[in-house]
């Protein structure tokens, strides 16, 4: 929960640069946080826990006792942001607005799908093929949560969006 609460506090100086400013700065971290895995907390002596805070899950001293990080803020201020910056879809009429989830979903299950399938960047833990096809969709799916790989929010987002599409049909 600390780490929405950090996004909040992060999204309520990002409004003032305009929706769409917040909306290219959730992309831009979402889209490159997963380039700063190779900068490890214990390489940088008093700042890792505040990198622990921001990047990195794990065990750190902050403030005098041991503290485990399991959601670091930097993944989650970018969905944020992305949230705030996309505001303005739900204002647009229904049917431009189940066209734009629908197709902003699919996009982001299709960067899934290419970016999982090459197995380079996006998720520290590349999957492989197993001795069963259901063993081997479910590493292909196997994705980090802690924190949120650019793989992990394409799949989930991507998933979400479809189905707020599908749910404005929906009546009642």
């Amino acid at each position: 929960i600390w780490a929405i609460g950090a996004g909040m506090i992060a999204l309520s100086a990002l409004i003032w640069l305009g929706p769409r400013t917040v909306l290219a700065i959730g992309v831009l971290i979402i889209a490159g946080h997963d380039l700063l895995d190779p900068i490890r907390s214990a390489s940088l002596g008093g700042a890792a826990p505040l990198w622990g805070l921001a990047h990195e899950a794990g065990l750190f001293r902050i403030a005098g006792r041991e503290t485990f990080v399991a959601y670091p803020a930097l993944p989650w201020i970018g969905i944020m942001a992305l949230g705030y910056g996309l505001g303005g879809a739900f204002l647009k009429p229904e049917a431009a607005r189940r066209r734009l989830l629908l197709w902003l979903g699919l996009a982001m299950l299709a960067g899934f799908v290419m970016l999982r399938s090459i197995n380079v960047y996006g998720d520290p833990a590349p999957w492989s093929g197993q001795d069963t096809m259901a063993k081997t969709i479910m590493a292909f799916l196997r994705v980090s949560k802690y924190p949120p790989s650019l793989i992990y929010d394409l799949l989930t987002l991507g998933v979400a969006f479809c189905l707020l599409a599908w749910f404005e049909r929906l009546k009642g």
